[in-house]
């Protein structure tokens, strides 16, 4: 991320201080996690640069002890026109319940490939993320699939889904080729059977993840989450030590990097929190609790699980 300087410092007694135009006059109360309102201390307009996607945009600034990661980049960067392509409903329509077809809509570049990621929320997770390709007029067919449990109304002329060009990447699993040696082996076995056993561990070393980029990712299968309802279960994050965060941002990044999550557009939020290994490191865990009571199969896991036990 960059910021176009201009003149003025606003410090905000945060990680970072934001340069550019400030007005500490502008104070407005915005509506956070859980409906909680909160004055801000003023604002300022900055450049923000995000995979080369530049975007001047107002940023309020709020009180430390509301806000633990340095800044939130939300609506007024992403729904700027030259940030995501918006793609319009070419007629109106309705959505049935357990549905599974296409909408056409049409958008402002013409023969690209597009990667949807995200939908307006009204729209009650209708449109999964996928590629699409606009022809000469901009037009393309999206797939819709509604189990909301209700039809869903689409306006002519309806915001849709956002998109953005898709890049072509060639990022591929890394390959351990560093052999097992015994040391690294918690086993009683010993003699021939050992022997026999480091062979085969270093016979497909390609298997032993030593970081993170040589865990790898499955494309074959989506996991489908089914809750009781379309209500989002949020949380506002746990209170952490400016050490822990940094730790917190270390682990995402190489997360990230690695290809194992991803950024999120979601209105779900649950929190993270760092637990202690016994080896003295520590583990990035996110609690799912709030989430996990929303399950609709977790009566079935219940009886499965009970099943088991007789």
């Amino acid at each position: 991320m960059q910021w176009s300087f201009h003149s003025n410092l606003c410090d905000t007694r945060q990680i970072c201080a934001f340069f550019g135009t400030r007005d500490l006059r502008d104070r407005e109360n915005i509506i956070g996690y859980g409906g909680a309102k909160i004055e801000t201390l003023g604002a300022v307009k900055a450049q923000i640069k995000i995979d080369e996607v530049k975007a001047m945009t107002k940023i309020y600034v709020v009180p430390a002890e509301y806000q633990r990661i340095p800044i939130l980049i939300g609506h007024p960067f992403t729904e700027q026109e030259h940030v995501k392509t918006v793609l319009w409903a070419q007629e109106a329509s309705v959505i049935p319940n357990n549905f599974l077809g296409h909408i056409m809509v049409r958008g402002d570049l013409t023969s690209a490939e597009l990667c949807i990621e995200s939908e307006l929320k009204d729209l009650g997770g209708i449109i999964p993320r996928c590629v699409v390709k606009t022809d000469d007029n901009g037009e393309a067919v999206v797939p819709v699939l509604n189990i909301s449990g209700k039809p869903v109304n689409i306006g002519k002329d309806k915001g849709i889904v956002r998109g953005e060009c898709c890049v072509e990447g060639n990022q591929r699993r890394e390959v351990n080729q560093e052999p097992v040696v015994e040391a690294e082996v918690n086993t009683e076995v010993t003699g021939d059977d050992k022997y026999q056993l480091m062979s085969l561990l270093n016979e497909y070393k390609d298997l032993v993840a030593r970081n993170m980029k040589q865990l790898g990712c499955t494309t074959l299968v989506e996991m489908d989450i089914q809750l009781e309802d379309d209500q989002p279960t949020y949380y506002r994050p746990y209170r952490m030590a400016y050490s822990e965060r940094r730790k917190v941002q270390e682990i995402v990044e190489e997360l990230k990097d690695a290809g194992i999550v991803e950024d999120s557009f979601s209105s779900f939020a649950s929190p993270v929190l760092l637990v202690k290994k016994k080896s003295g490191d520590v583990r990035l865990c996110v609690d799912y609790r709030s989430l996990n009571k929303k399950l609709r199969q977790k009566n079935e896991w219940k009886a499965v699980g009970k099943a088991a036990r007789k």
